[in-house]
Parts: C-alpha cells; sequence; structure tokens
C-alpha cells in the first residue's frame, strides 16, 4: 500500500511520427509542475532539456525517430537529454501546458512546421 501511495499519478510520456517532410517528437508533460522544455541542434548532436526531471527514456525517443535520432543518453541530473542526429536538422520547438512538440527536418526543408494550438474550451 504504501509503494501505492509514492507512485506520482502522472508520467511524461513520447511518441515519433514523420509527416509532410519531417519527424515530430511529441510530448506528453503530465506531472503536477507543467514543464517546459528547450531544444537545440550543434554539432550532430540534439539537446532537449526539461525544467523539471522527466521519466522519458533516451531509448524511447530514439525509438520514436529511429530514421532521425542513431542514440542518447540522459544527463545526471535528469533533466537533459541527448541524441546523435543522423544527418543535420532545422529544429522548431513548440508547446502548450501539457504538450510539447521537437520537429526535426532536413536541412535543405523549406515547409512550415505548425506550432500546437491551445483547444478551445468546451462550452456547456
Amino acid at each position: 500500500m504504501a509503494l501505492a501511495a509514492s507512485t506520482p499519478a502522472w508520467a511524461d510520456g513520447v511518441s515519433g511520427s514523420t509527416q509532410d517532410g519531417y519527424g515530430r517528437l511529441s510530448f506528453s508533460l503530465t506531472s503536477a509542475t507543467n514543464p517546459k522544455i528547450t531544444a537545440s541542434a550543434t554539432g550532430g548532436v540534439l539537446t532537449i532539456s526539461f525544467s523539471a526531471k522527466t521519466g522519458i527514456t533516451p531509448a524511447s525517443v530514439v525509438a520514436a525517430l529511429p530514421r532521425i535520432l542513431s542514440s542518447g543518453r540522459a544527463d545526471p541530473d535528469g533533466k537533459t537529454l541527448r541524441f546523435v542526429l543522423v544527418a543535420p536538422v532545422k529544429l522548431h520547438v513548440s508547446q502548450i501546458p501539457g504538450h510539447a512538440v521537437v520537429d526535426l527536418a532536413p536541412s535543405d526543408f523549406s515547409g512550415k512546421m505548425p506550432d500546437l494550438v491551445v483547444p478551445p474550451k468546451p462550452v456547456s
């Protein structure tokens, strides 16, 4: 019983997809503190930093976009994940409360990687 009481009722998650010529990492950020993320791509390394410690594993991120990311590791603080990029990319980050995306496109990509939009509140 004590174990169940100490386990958080939320868990961060990640999924990946490719669409319109780019890859999208979609993060569900469900912790109580509404964490934010930042990302950068420099020297063949993608760095994703969270404002709070995350339970997302590097392996789950690589598995989400295996054609773009080849391997990854977590920094000891549990807030930063680093990945080896298969090729240079253009980067786009967008977030709304509870959800963030990191878009990765080939360096010659000329399309648009859209921002997330807060869904309208239901009419009651």
